[in-house]
């Protein structure tokens, strides 16, 4: 009887933080969709007042930066922050999600980010590998690619991207769904709150690397706290992407290349010797937080999981279908 009681406690956390990510990815969307729609109207209104009838280039060019408009985000995270509270009350929200753990030290931090760039260079590695079995069915992700790894051109999405996101994805992924399955094991929380980090970005190519990521910052949360995982959060996303490509800024795309290359790979290495020197406390840590019995039945039985996995899975066969022409 409590091993029945257990289960279906676990699953109906399971089941509320998928249906949470469900209704949030629509509020998302909606927010967006609403912020991108007021820039065009304010953009064409003046032109329509003067009675000059914007050309096709101006519409595609109004078009192309409302699509980098980073406030619908924001109001997302607005809305999103309101309903975190709604659910899981006051207490949940300021206290238990900030818990502390043991403190960061220097030496933790880098090996920590040394991880996370192994994690990009396994990402390209990945990427080219789906790229070339897509090729062979005559198909291409060049798109997805591009939309996960491209440098923010606006101020607003430049301050979501490096900033806004890595609050909003630590408080709800690491927050809000880590927290409220964490009383069942460590190991448990971390994994589902990383598949669901992962799935969540709904991007074939960017979805693996998320929930690798997703893992480490889950890591980060349980044993430090989740500011530090914002904070290397925030560091990931700026230094594999802005802060590269303003190292390399002027150089030939050659030079870019080797240079990007070069210190994405020798921080790698020395990610994977130090995951090979210490992997016995690793299996250490394995074995001292078991996962729980059921616990991945409870998980990807739960409906709010299987839906918000169905409707990402559909997003991403959805874009690669309009990135091939509609084939």
């Amino acid at each position: 009887m409590l091993d029945q009681i257990y289960y279906k406690d676990l699953k109906r956390r399971n089941n509320a933080n998928g249906w949470a990510l469900c209704i949030y990815y629509l509020v998302m969307n909606v927010a967006v969709m609403v912020a991108m729609f007021f820039e065009v109207i304010i953009k064409l209104l003046p032109l329509s007042l003067y009675g000059n009838n914007p050309t096709d280039a101006q519409i595609d060019h109004i078009l192309l930066e409302a699509s980098q408009n980073g406030w619908g985000y924001f109001l997302a995270m607005a809305f999103g922050f309101i309903l975190l509270l709604m659910w899981k009350k006051k207490e949940f929200t300021f206290k238990t999600i900030w818990h502390r753990g043991k403190p960061m030290t220097v030496g933790a931090f880098i090996v920590l980010l040394c991880v996370l760039v192994s994690c990009q260079l396994t990402f390209q590695l990945l990427t080219m590998l789906l790229e070339s079995i897509l090729n062979a069915l005559g198909l291409s992700a060049e798109q997805s690619v591009e939309s996960a790894t491209s440098v923010s051109t606006t101020f607003s999405m430049f301050l979501y991207a490096y900033v806004g996101a890595p609050i909003a994805e630590e408080i709800l992924f690491r927050g809000a769904v880590l927290r409220s399955v964490q009383p069942y094991g460590k190991r448990y929380a971390i994994f589902t709150s990383a598949f669901l980090f992962g799935i969540f970005h709904g991007n074939i190519t960017q979805s693996p690397f998320a929930f690798a990521v997703g893992l480490i910052l889950g890591y980060v949360a349980v044993e430090y706290s989740m500011l530090w995982a914002m904070v290397l959060h925030m560091v990931n996303n700026m230094g594999l992407n802005f802060m590269l490509s303003k190292l390399t800024e002027g150089l030939t795309y050659e030079q870019v290349m080797m240079t990007q290359f070069g210190i994405i790979i020798g921080l790698s290495l020395a990610a994977y010797i130090l995951l090979i020197v210490n992997h016995k406390k690793i299996g250490d840590y394995r074995r001292e937080n078991p996962m729980p019995k059921g616990g991945m039945k409870a998980f990807f039985s739960a409906p709010g999981v299987i839906v918000l996995t169905i409707l990402m899975i559909v997003n991403m066969l959805v874009m690669l279908f309009l990135e091939n022409g509609g084939m």
